[in-house]
């Protein structure tokens, strides 16, 4: 499980500032928030995030990702965080997650090019956090 995450952090070394930074704001937070992360692939943004503030300032915190077997990995590394297999070029996972007062998606755009995915995500986020 240990060496599952140490991989994962070689892939996102450089992602460690805005993982900094959006811990930051969740413990600014003056209510419990919502986190998803749209391309989470085996979770170590949101283990990061749960590490350092554990549900302490955060109500629920999901992660979703086109592939089973990643996501499979994830459910290893932190079974407090809760992961869902969506492809997000359907509209299906729209239906059934809704209401984040946070939302991550880093490197999903180069992937997929759908405005209008991210549009609807935008709809997903609750009024001020």
């Amino acid at each position: 499980m240990k060496k599952i995450c140490e991989c994962s952090r070689k892939k996102y070394w450089g992602k460690g500032k805005v993982i900094e930074q959006i811990i930051n704001i969740i413990k600014l937070s003056k209510k419990k928030v919502s986190i998803l992360e749209i391309g989470c692939g085996e979770g170590y943004i949101l283990y990061t995030i749960y590490n350092a503030i554990g549900f302490k300032n955060i109500e629920r915190i999901v992660g979703i990702d086109i592939d089973a077997r990643t996501i499979d990995r994830a459910r290893d590394i932190n079974k407090n965080i809760e992961y869902h297999v969506y492809d997000i070029s359907e509209e299906e996972w729209l239906k059934s997650l809704s209401d984040f007062d946070l939302i991550i998606s880093i490197n999903v755009h180069e992937i997929y090019s759908n405005d209008e995915m991210f549009s609807y995500t935008y709809d997903m986020l609750n009024k001020g956090m």
